[in-house]
């Protein structure tokens, strides 16, 4: 979910969909910029917040995770790298499909995808690729609705235009095996008081370098955060 927490006079970056653009690791600092297009959840520009010597990011896109926690315009620190969202780790985790959409996303290939930062059609692809991630992810129709005023079959209609479900089946090249992620995770975000934040999708260099996050006790925390208005 959005928030915005500054006023949108802030600039809109200009942000690379290369998918080496993501080298955060645990202890990175992001600046968050939720201005891009999008009703709610993603896109969210992503740049680098002061991270300490060697954990430097690179600019990069990303869509959210976690439906039940907020974002909004600042700078947050990375706490983790998983494959499961942070508030409900049983239910809620990455798919093959998911993964792949949002390596499609990065690497500038997702087909139909607008990737223009202006634009009715714009906004309406991001929506319809935020649902599909958080519909991978676990989240249902209801949830969605609850959180999107009721905009879940929009979200629906917008993604079944799409070819992407048909790409994914056909592409030879992504490996379909149980738990293929390939470099997509979750980073789990905190404020820079301690507070909890919303989970986002990221591409790590090497599968092999990730930490899993193995839980902080964030719930409930977060509290002045503003949801963004949907209507």
């Amino acid at each position: 979910m959005k928030s915005i927490l500054t006023l949108c006079s802030i600039a809109l970056l200009s942000f690379s969909p290369s998918i080496s653009s993501a080298s955060l690791q645990v202890g990175s600092q992001v600046t968050m910029n939720t201005n891009l297009p999008g009703t709610n959840g993603g896109r969210f520009g992503v740049t680098d917040g002061g991270s300490p010597a060697g954990k430097f990011v690179a600019p990069f896109e990303t869509f959210c995770v976690e439906i039940g926690q907020n974002i909004g315009n600042g700078t947050y620190k990375v706490v983790g790298i998983a494959t499961t969202n942070s508030l409900n780790p049983a239910l809620y985790k990455l798919t093959n499909y998911a993964a792949w959409l949002y390596t499609e996303f990065r690497e500038g290939t997702l087909n139909g995808f607008n990737y223009a930062l202006s634009g009715g059609t714009t906004t309406q692809d991001a929506n319809a690729l935020q649902y599909l991630i958080w519909r991978q992810i676990g989240f249902s129709d209801a949830t969605i609705n609850a959180a999107t005023g009721n905009s879940a079959a929009a979200y629906a209609a917008l993604a079944a235009s799409k070819s992407w479900l048909t790409d994914y089946t056909n592409d030879a090249g992504w490996d379909e095996s149980a738990n293929n992620f390939g470099n997509v995770r979750i980073m789990i975000l905190q404020t820079l008081s301690g507070g909890v934040a919303q989970d986002q999708l990221v591409l790590v260099p090497e599968a092999t370098a990730v930490a899993v996050w193995g839980g902080l006790g964030l719930l409930g925390a977060g509290a002045a955060y503003r949801r963004r208005n949907l209507a």
